[in-house]
């Protein structure tokens, strides 16, 4: 059965977090193929940022296919992904920063480089996993319809 809940409280959740994290599990798909690998990650509330090599594989496959889902944890996220330009572009320095703060030696590592790009990802579900008084709950923060609700494992 489906309970409605606060949105605010559960999207400031999910911001802390992720806030908390440093790595999540991105999966794409192209072609019939789908991939997933763990990247390092900022994000601006509830939009996700990372950074890779343009010709990598997910970079590939999103160009295809911008539909990607995300995990870590308890948490799931699908959304849309976007090719943001190389990391070096003026329009990425505030990206830059926040990746600098939590990334200081890889920021040292991969800032110069021409073929990193920013990888800007929109999410429009995140599903939760919580456990209240021993039962499994999932939360779901449906972005696009601004609803959230929680739904029994069992159901």
């Amino acid at each position: 059965m489906q309970q409605k809940i606060s949105f605010s409280d559960l999207k400031e959740n999910i911001i802390k977090f992720l806030e908390g994290k440093r790595g999540i599990v991105v999966a794409t798909s192209s072609n019939n193929r789908v991939t997933a690998r763990t990247v390092s990650f900022v994000n601006n509330g509830l939009q996700i940022f990372f950074w890779s090599y343009g010709n990598h594989t997910k970079c590939k496959q999103i160009q295809e296919n911008p539909n990607i889902a995300m995990c870590r944890d308890n948490l799931q996220v699908e959304g849309i992904a976007k090719l943001h330009g190389s990391i070096l572009d003026s329009n990425n320095k505030d990206y830059l920063r926040e990746f600098q703060k939590k990334f200081p030696k890889d920021y040292d590592r991969y800032v110069n480089e021409p073929d990193m790009i920013l990888v800007k990802v929109k999410p429009v579900l995140f599903i939760l996993l919580v456990n209240i008084d021993r039962m499994l709950y999932r939360d779901h923060l449906d972005i696009g319809n601004n609803l959230a609700y929680r739904i029994e494992l069992r159901d």
